[in-house]
């Protein structure tokens, strides 16, 4: 499980910090680690390099319609998370494999036979 996040890596490490979350990532690439920003999928591709794992059997968690259209150019399955920053733009991200409204809705996708 990785992070891929368009904030810096200090503020990132923060946010992990603040809610234990900090060692629960094999890494995290931040907008220091790649040349461009999400809905570029540079640093998707990337986090399924350092994963060894193909794009098909990967899910891309995202809370902006920059994360899906980022994972739609991989292409990977998405979910969007519309309690992130969706809250804020009014964005959705209709265009997602999945979407939840909370973390805890990911138990749902991933079980599904």
């Amino acid at each position: 499980m990785g992070i891929v996040s368009n904030c810096g890596a200090r503020a990132t490490n923060k946010v992990l910090e603040r809610f234990n979350l900090a060692g629960y990532f094999e890494f995290i690439l931040s907008r220091n680690d790649v040349p461009y920003l999400k809905p570029s999928p540079k640093g998707l591709k990337l986090a399924l390099k350092k994963l060894c794992i193909p794009a098909r059997r990967a899910l891309f968690v995202g809370d902006s319609t920059n994360d899906i259209l980022a994972a739609n150019q991989v292409p990977m399955p998405s979910c969007f998370l519309s309690c992130g920053e969706s809250r804020v733009t009014g964005k959705d991200g209709c265009n997602a494999s999945f979407q939840i409204s909370s973390l805890s809705g990911l138990a749902n996708i991933l079980i599904q036979p």
